[in-house]
């Protein structure tokens, strides 16, 4: 049986969701040899109802692992807002743990983030030989940024990875995340990405880009080529209203086929965001949307302004 696992909280239900979709539909094996496995610490009612969601449409198993407690514990005092980052969570130091989490016979999985979309069958990545390596990713986009902060030969975006997890027993890994999460001198900068590339650094291989196509609204790509997963990095995603590149549409796409497919995009919450919407609705000749968009949050941010500076004359 192949295995797949992912890391989530609530706040990426909905996201997680068309990965998983994405992820079985595109699965040419039979469907019953593939296994999900769900590590989370938000296990609620509406997160049951998408399970039970995926348990009566799919043949694939899926079984959901509660992060433990003393996991929690021993991430206390790993950095979670930095610099770089701002909108992740705890969870993204989850995958830390699948060698503990997963039972020992599980040998090899694969790790998928939420914000992946998968458009062909992912056992092929599952049959990559690793070699000696434990882990095996695709280079960061800004590689070369990471590697002159983190002071590593490479840098692999954690995003997706094939993971040797018998290895990752035998050699500790897990361990070594967190004795240098926990290490005074860390250079965390993107969280479990730094943590692995670093801590881990003598461990990884480096596979073909199409594991990981890393997209970003100031990247122009305007077809796929051979890409097997999409990744959208940035804080910036496919649902939202403002995300502006041809590929959100792969999104869209396998949401139709959840619970959440009647969900519209985020709208903007800033004058940023408002202004790449706008922009976008300007160059589809959308015009009166443009700017209606754009009066809209602009007056809304010129009251608070107002209020702000009454507040401050009482």
């Amino acid at each position: 049986m192949n295995h797949v696992a992912y890391c989530i909280d609530k706040n990426y239900l909905q996201h997680f969701s068309a990965s998983l979709t994405s992820l079985l539909i595109n699965y040419s094996k039979p469907s019953d040899d593939l296994c999900v496995h769900i590590v989370t610490s938000d296990s609620d009612e509406a997160f049951e109802s998408v399970i039970v969601h995926f348990r009566n449409t799919y043949r694939a198993t899926f079984i959901v692992h509660n992060i433990p407690p003393a996991y929690l514990i021993q991430l206390e005092n790993a950095p979670v807002k930095t610099e770089k980052i701002q909108h992740v969570t705890i969870v993204s130091y989850f995958r830390l743990f699948l060698g503990d989490i997963l039972p020992a016979e599980i040998d090899k999985v694969v790790y998928l983030d939420s914000d992946t979309i998968i458009l062909s069958s992912i056992h092929d990545l599952i049959d990559t030989d690793l070699g000696t390596a434990v882990i095996a990713g695709v280079p960061d986009l800004h590689e070369s940024d990471c590697i002159a902060h983190a002071g590593t030969k490479r840098y692999i975006n954690t995003g997706a990875l094939l993971l040797d997890l018998s290895q990752w027993r035998t050699r500790d890994c897990t361990n070594r995340c967190l004795h240098y999460i926990n290490s005074p001198d860390n250079r965390i900068r993107y969280l479990d990405q730094c943590t692995i590339n670093i801590a881990l650094e003598n461990e990884i291989t480096i596979i073909e880009d199409i594991w990981n196509n890393q997209i970003h609204m100031g990247k122009t790509q305007v077809a796929i080529t051979d890409d097997r997963i999409l990744h959208f990095v940035t804080p910036n995603k496919p649902w939202h209203a403002w995300y502006d590149h041809p590929f959100a549409k792969y999104y869209w796409r396998y949401l139709e086929c959840t619970p959440f497919k009647d969900t519209p995009p985020v709208k903007p919450s800033n004058l940023p965001q408002a202004w790449s919407l706008a922009r976008q609705l300007y160059n589809q000749k959308k015009y009166a949307e443009s700017v209606a968009i754009y009066d809209d949050i602009t007056s809304k941010f010129y009251q608070q302004s107002i209020n702000r500076i009454n507040n401050i004359s009482e």
